[in-house]
C-alpha cells in the first residue's frame, strides 16, 4: 500500500499597506492576525511593526518619505518571510515581494515546524478553508447549470449574481 501524499503547501503572502495584517493566508482564508495563527510573540510583533513602518514611511500620496531606504524595508519583509516559513515548517510556502520590487520570492522550509502549535493552527484554517471550498464547488455541481448563484463579498456586502442562462458578456465567471 503506498502512503498517501501529504498536501500541497498552502500559500502565505505577506504584504503590507491593505488591512492592517501583512499576513495572508491561502487564497481561500484571506488577512489573518498573526497573534491568531499562536506565532510566538516576537514573530508576531515583527510582522506587526513591519506592517506599521510601511505606513509611517509614507506621506498622503503613498511616497516613500522614511529616512531608511524603502528597499530596507523590502529586505526585512524577506527576512520575515523566512522566519514564518521556519515556523510553520513545510506546510507552508511564503511570498513576499523581492527588495527590487518586480518580483516575488517564495520560501519554503522542507523541514518540521518551529513553532508546532502555529503550524497546527495554520494547518486547521487551510483545511476548514479548503473543505469549504469543496463544499461549495459540490453544492454549485448538484444544484446543476440552469441554476442561478449569487455571490457577496463580505466587507462591501456587494452582491454578483449570474443569470440562470450563463454569465455576461464582460462578467467574471463565478464558477
Amino acid at each position: 500500500m503506498t502512503p498517501a501524499a501529504a498536501p500541497a503547501p498552502a500559500l502565505v503572502r505577506l504584504f503590507v499597506g491593505h488591512v492592517g495584517t501583512p499576513v495572508w493566508l491561502d487564497d481561500l482564508i484571506g488577512p489573518v492576525d498573526p497573534a491568531r495563527l499562536g506565532l510566538d510573540a516576537l514573530l508576531a510583533a515583527d510582522l506587526l511593526r513591519w506592517e506599521a513602518d510601511w505606513h509611517d514611511s509614507r506621506d498622503a500620496h503613498l511616497r516613500w518619505t522614511a529616512a531608511t531606504p524603502e528597499a530596507e524595508h523590502r529586505h526585512r519583509g524577506v527576512a520575515l518571510a523566512e522566519r514564518l516559513a521556519a515556523a510553520l515548517g513545510r506546510a507552508a510556502v511564503v511570498e513576499v515581494d523581492e527588495p527590487g520590487g518586480s518580483a516575488t520570492r517564495r520560501v519554503h522550509v522542507d523541514a518540521p515546524p518551529r513553532q508546532p502549535a502555529a503550524a497546527e493552527t495554520f494547518g486547521a484554517l487551510v483545511r476548514a478553508a479548503r473543505a469549504e471550498e469543496e463544499r461549495v464547488r459540490a453544492a454549485v455541481a448538484a444544484a446543476g447549470p440552469g441554476a442561478r448563484s449569487r455571490v457577496v463579498a463580505p466587507v462591501s456586502g456587494v452582491e454578483f449574481r449570474r443569470p440562470a442562462a450563463g454569465p455576461e458578456p464582460d462578467a467574471p465567471d463565478l464558477s
